[in-house]
């Protein structure tokens, strides 16, 4: 059986929001900003079928679609 890759992933950034929100004990406004930014993330690599680990290319995409720099080092 082939594994689900979006599952996966759900089951993944679910653990990682619980653990924002139980353990580090992170805002709500925090929390779904980390959300947002995880969901954009794994949109942009799913849609370009590239590796989880090539943000150069990501980088440039948000510099090019006017993501500010100051948003910018929280996407990644």
């Amino acid at each position: 059986m082939k594994p689900d890759k979006k599952l996966d992933q759900k089951i993944y950034l679910s653990e990682y929001i619980e653990y924002l929100n139980d353990i580090k004990g992170y805002s709500s406004n925090t929390i779904t900003s980390y959300k947002n930014d995880i969901k954009q993330y794994l949109k942009y690599l799913s849609d370009k079928s590239i590796n989880y680990y090539e943000t150069e290319e990501y980088v440039k995409y948000l510099n090019k679609n006017r993501i500010y720099t100051i948003n910018l080092t929280d996407k990644i």
